[in-house]
């Protein structure tokens, strides 16, 4: 990827993906945070309808690639690792929705507290209808261990 000023890559690792991946995209395009790259990495779904869709959004931060065959999940995300050049990696799955404000708190977080590198968010668990399930929090007393 073309070096920039840009300080993050959102990256979302795709296989078939669809119904829920279109919502996917949608949260990352529609943050409040606006200068990132989008790297969305197709491992060869099978279903043609997945490229379509990402090919259908006129946006230039995404950068979408098709592996020629399945790579699998941690594959890919080496593949992705060696060619972001951004100080960030936002990672978000093909069925996970962001809310709006998301990279804009955890780049702050992270440019404020420069003794953490990792950091990750908490979650609300949904059904297909929409309908908010549980609530997924955790607390680490110790960073180190």
């Amino acid at each position: 990827m073309e070096s920039s000023k840009t300080k993050v890559t959102i990256l979302t690792l795709v296989y078939n993906g669809l119904p829920y991946l279109k919502e996917s995209i949608d949260s990352t395009l529609n943050q409040s945070y606006k200068d990132f790259k989008f790297l969305i990495i197709d491992d060869a779904s099978p279903d043609p309808n997945v490229s379509k869709l990402i090919e259908s959004y006129d946006d230039n931060r995404i950068i979408h690639i098709v592996n020629e065959k399945n790579m699998g999940v941690s594959d890919t995300f080496n593949k992705a690792l060696e060619m972001i050049d951004t100080t960030y990696t936002v990672r978000i799955d093909q069925d996970d929705i962001n809310s709006q404000d998301r990279v804009k708190e955890q780049v702050e977080f992270l440019e404020n507290n420069k003794g953490i590198s990792i950091i990750c968010s908490w979650e609300h668990t949904i059904n297909s209808e929409g309908k908010l399930g549980k609530d997924w929090k955790r607390y680490c007393n110790n960073y180190g261990e």
